[in-house]
């Protein structure tokens, strides 16, 4: 409805008076001091008539006594105003139910069922809460920081008189409004509504308290409070870049950061900087899980002795209190190396079960060759006495029954048969015989690497590794492999081809194959081949983050990345830490820390964003300071530093912003994600309507419906898509009967 402004505004001045409770917290009641003059508002006389108070009401028109007695607070905003499941009627047939009305103004379904027997009635009316003076908010769900709205608060009479109605308006600091719109002066005729816009825009992050109180000259009054979220910008991003500073020559990185000034609100986000001395987080669950692991099967018994092998020493160095004694882990090691000889089949194979007089099985037999190799390369440090000949049996197999089993598991996919030959081919090189790497040459060559599977190239490398004969076909792989990498800031995982080629997944599970397993194979082929590759330590992230619940998926996951983690805690982290990490931004000192011995300890600091916008000086004690005038150079410069030579340092360098501009260009960070907007009432389709530039219009009180569509070109754990819905919608439920039916969409 139009209003005039008659007269220019002030503030109408409430105090505060005693007790009270609002909707979602409590609130205090009003009574207004002052009555200033303020905006004087007519309402139209196109305004529409309120409904009258008919005698069903809980209202009364009758005007109270003047005092000056606070403002009463609606608090109580339950939807079920009474329920009374056991009422009785007395000799006439009629019940009396007392209970005190809530405060919302609105109007009440009245059910009441009565029983007797295998009689029953129902009847239904209703009951209109309402008060001579109502002030009625109707606020945003939400704001976003930097949001400006206009919230609507709707004043009626119900009385059959004209009032002359001070309103005042208060918000927190979390909510900026105008001087002259916190205070109006209505000329409310009778029976009539009027409406009050109150510009406010959204200054802090947090919980918007929004109080309107509402004072006739009569007496009548009325006061609400409603509150709502303020979000940070929902434009929010992040950036990160990662590295590490080993024990060579280098011992600082300067990393340039570009001022974005004005582009940014600078009192969000900021510069994050974390330090460590070790990639390798807890693997105490990794190692329990194989430690404890109750299945009866050879393949079981050889990743249990496998996992004390492989982590031993490196959770020792990390101190971790959980491990079984030294004594326990020998023998158990030991118990297997000599239940070997009474599990071995006269061909020298290995079957799924100990003792079973049944089939040996070619990727069993594998795998034990491959434990034996990884224990007899530790045997003379441990003590560990290994069956030669088990060993001699074992290689026996290999030359005459292994490929014979390989039919008997039906294993004829050519590129799964191929990983099987090239696999026991690495082994018997690791067990001391070369017989098989000439084959395993023939079958590379012959396939080229698009012809393996990644796990098959991992074997390959370390099968070739320090034989002149394989140079270039140790090149041609690792070329190929570094083509293959899907690789982000701070991780990196290798694209498999097997869900590519279509295999049966029975094939696949003959060689218990698995992503995370072959990452672990090619991470552990990397650190054999080129220890200063620098994808070894995001593919080592990569796999750390994909845990879950502390392990991975099963035995053959934990097993070969606890294997490849051994080895890069033997090759890039065996030298115990002895080194600050100190901090710089330009001359601006942060701090330090210190890292000394193996510890998984993370530094953080966290520089905020006035402080990347505006100069800075530091104190003599090292304090900084921002005067937040003027502003910094174009380009910052972070310094880390890392003052001693022991020890590995890894950082990680993070800028969180939120962008002044709204529209921003579309994200490239591995997922595509769309989301559009259709009307979901096929009698009127052109009330959703895109435009030009990419925004959307959309017609008021349209029915729309939402799709969202999230596309993945590689391989990704732990992600989640959420949409929170836009503003100005509400969600539609069919199940309530106010909803009623929703239009029915072609699709």
């Amino acid at each position: 409805v139009p209003l005039v402004v008659v007269e220019e505004a002030e503030v109408v001045e409430c105090a505060v008076g005693g007790g009270g409770g609002g909707r979602g917290g409590g609130m205090p009641n009003f009574r207004c001091r002052s009555f200033a003059p303020m905006a004087k508002m007519t309402s139209s006389s196109s305004s529409s008539s309120a409904d009258p108070v008919s005698p069903r009401s809980s209202s009364s028109a009758e005007a109270p006594k003047e005092d000056n007695s606070p403002i009463a607070v609606r608090s109580n905003f339950n939807p079920l105003a009474v329920f009374s499941p056991d009422a009785k009627t007395d000799a006439e047939g009629k019940v009396t139910i007392n209970f005190k009305m809530p405060d919302n103004l609105t109007s009440y379904r009245v059910w009441t069922i009565t029983a007797k027997g295998n009689l029953f009635g129902r009847h239904e009316t209703s009951i209109s809460a309402q008060l001579p003076l109502m002030i009625r908010p109707s606020a945003p769900r939400f704001l976003n920081f930097a949001d400006k709205a206009f919230i609507s608060v709707v004043l009626q009479s119900q009385t059959e008189k004209e009032l002359q109605v001070k309103v005042g308006f208060r918000t927190n600091s979390n909510l900026q409004t105008q001087q002259n719109h916190r205070g109006f002066l209505v000329n409310l005729p009778p029976l009539k509504r009027t409406s009050l816009l109150f510009p406010v825009e959204a200054v802090e992050v947090g919980t918007a308290r929004c109080q309107w109180a509402a004072s006739s000259s009569i007496g009548f009054s009325d006061a609400a409070e409603v509150k709502f979220p303020i979000w940070t910008p929902c434009t929010s991003e992040a950036f990160a870049t990662y590295g590490e500073i080993d024990d060579g020559e280098t011992k600082a990185i300067i990393q340039p950061v570009l001022n974005p000034k004005d582009k940014v609100f600078a009192q969000f986000g900021g510069l994050e900087v974390n330090l460590s001395s070790t990639t390798l987080s807890s693997l105490t669950d990794c190692f329990l899980y194989l430690w404890e692991c109750s299945f009866d099967m050879v393949e079981s018994a050889a990743s249990r002795a496998l996992s004390i092998v492989a982590l031993q020493d490196v959770l020792k160095s990390f101190n971790v209190k959980k491990l079984p004694s030294n004594q326990r882990m020998f023998e158990m090691v030991q118990n297997f190396l000599d239940n070997l000889s009474k599990w071995q089949y006269p061909n020298g194979g290995f079957g799924y079960y100990p003792g079973r007089n049944s089939q040996s099985r070619s990727y069993v037999s594998t795998f034990v060759g491959f434990t034996l190799s990884r224990v007899i390369a530790k045997a003379e440090a441990n003590g560990y006495s290994v069956p030669k000949d088990v060993v001699s049996k074992l290689l026996g197999y290999f030359a005459n029954s292994y490929e014979n089993d390989l039919n008997l598991d039906h294993i004829t996919t050519p590129i799964i048969r191929d990983q099987c030959l090239i696999f026991a081919a690495y082994v018997q090189n690791e067990l001391g015989s070369s017989a098989g790497v000439e084959k395993a040459a023939r079958i590379y060559r012959e396939r080229k690497n698009e012809g393996l599977s990644m796990e098959s190239l991992g074997w390959l490398l370390q099968t070739f590794h320090g034989k002149d004969a394989y140079k270039e076909d140790s090149a041609s792989i690792v070329r190929f492999l570094a083509n293959r990498v899907n690789e982000t800031a701070e991780t990196a995982n290798f694209i498999t081809s097997f869900s590519d080629a279509k295999l049966a997944s029975s094939a696949q599970i003959l060689v218990l194959h698995s992503d995370r397993k072959t990452d672990g194979i090619l991470l552990d082929a990397l650190l054999v081949t080129d220890p200063k590759n620098p994808l070894i330590t995001k593919i080592v992230k990569g796999l750390l983050a994909h845990k879950k619940k502390g392990k991975w998926h099963n035995s053959q996951e934990n097993i070969f990345i606890l294997l490849a983690l051994d080895r890069f805690f033997r090759v890039l982290e065996s030298t115990p830490p002895d080194f600050s990490g100190k901090l710089w931004l330009d001359d601006l000192y942060l701090g330090d820390h210190s890292f000394k011995g193996f510890s998984t300890d993370v530094a953080k600091f966290f520089v905020p964003m006035q402080h990347v916008v505006y100069s800075s000086s530091s104190s003599s004690d090292g304090s900084s300071s921002s005067s937040g005038e003027g502003q910094a150079p174009d380009v910052r410069n972070l310094v880390v530093f890392k003052d001693g030579n022991a020890g590995r340092l890894y950082y990680r360098l993070g800028l969180t912003y939120a962008p002044r501009d709204l529209k921003l260009k579309a994200m490239s960070n591995g997922f595509v994600v769309e989301r559009t907007f259709k009307s979901a009432d096929p009698k009127d389709p052109d009330a959703v309507q895109r435009q030009p530039d990419g925004s959307w219009k959309i017609k008021k009180n349209a029915t729309v419906s939402v799709k969202l569509t999230l596309s993945n070109s590689s391989r990704r754990y732990h992600a989640a898509l959420i949409d929170k819905i836009a503003g100005g919608f509400e969600v539609m439920n069919p199940a309530l009967s106010i909803t009623g039916p929703l239009p029915k969409s072609e699709e």
